[in-house]
């Protein structure tokens, strides 16, 4: 459902990153080459929300599934397709998280392992959506998991999704999708805070982007889905803008300048 159209968003909406971050080396980038290779789409026909990792010669992939959150292994990105997801987290009954769980992100921060994801508290009740934060047990992702609990803003506990973290230079941030107050459910903007660790807000949370562009509210005014990328020197954020469930769905494009 995402086009290939990419814009740019007004310089402006980058501020508070731009502010906090400058000057900056993102190291949680890498460099990524060409290469040939054959290999048959779709890879994976089951599961939504994929977030892969590549991490000391294997690719990690993991998805939410039929109510639980798996994860698969593979020295190949293509042999993804083939390997055997193992459930890493099926929530219990009557928690904050237990229904709904949207776009789990996995991430190597700091020698441990993280799975962050969106999760209700009532099947079907989008508007308690809220991030949280499971912890590998060991060094090695296949293995157990705990839940650590809930990341977010005391000052401001609202509706929010599709959470990432990266660190730069021993700081820690996450960027995420999220509602101005607990009526929703549009506009939906992004959202920027620092963290003191991995599970952790260390700084209230500031809006980074809202929906003010003509083709991000050609259907439903909204931002969502961020994902952080470092090319050539310029820290950028790609996220998908406008209704997912219309062809309207498109990127956008922020990018850090000054």
């Amino acid at each position: 459902m995402r086009s290939s159209k990419i814009v740019q968003s007004k310089p402006v909406l980058f501020l508070f990153l731009m502010t906090i971050l400058m000057p900056f080396t993102f190291n949680g980038a890498r460099p990524v080459s060409a290469m040939e290779c054959t290999f048959l789409n779709p890879l994976i026909n089951s599961g939504q929300d994929p977030s892969v990792v590549y991490h000391e010669g294997f690719y990690y992939l993991v998805q939410s599934t039929a109510g639980v959150l798996t994860l698969a292994k593979s020295e190949t990105l293509t042999g993804l397709g083939s390997a055997l997801p193992k459930t890493v987290f099926s929530p219990p009954a009557r928690e904050e998280y237990s229904y709904d769980m949207w776009a789990p992100e996995l991430a190597y921060l700091r020698g441990k392992w993280y799975i962050y994801f969106a999760a209700t508290s009532e099947f079907g009740a989008n508007y308690t959506h809220r991030m949280f934060v499971l912890e590998a047990d060991t060094d090695d992702p296949m293995g157990s998991w705990t839940m650590r609990g809930k990341v977010y803003d005391p000052a401001a506990d609202q509706w929010a999704i599709d959470g990432v973290v990266f660190e730069y230079e021993g700081k820690l941030y996450m960027v995420w999708s999220g509602w101005e107050t607990e009526q929703g459910d549009f506009p939906q903007n992004l959202y920027i805070a620092e963290m003191s660790d991995p599970l952790t807000f260390s700084s209230p949370r500031h809006l980074l982007s809202e929906p003010d562009q003509a083709w991000e509210q050609t259907v439903a005014a909204l931002q969502e889905g961020p994902q952080v990328f470092l090319h050539n020197g310029q820290l950028s954020i790609v996220y998908s803008a406008d209704a997912s469930w219309t062809p309207a769905y498109k990127l956008g494009l922020l990018k850090l300048t000054g």
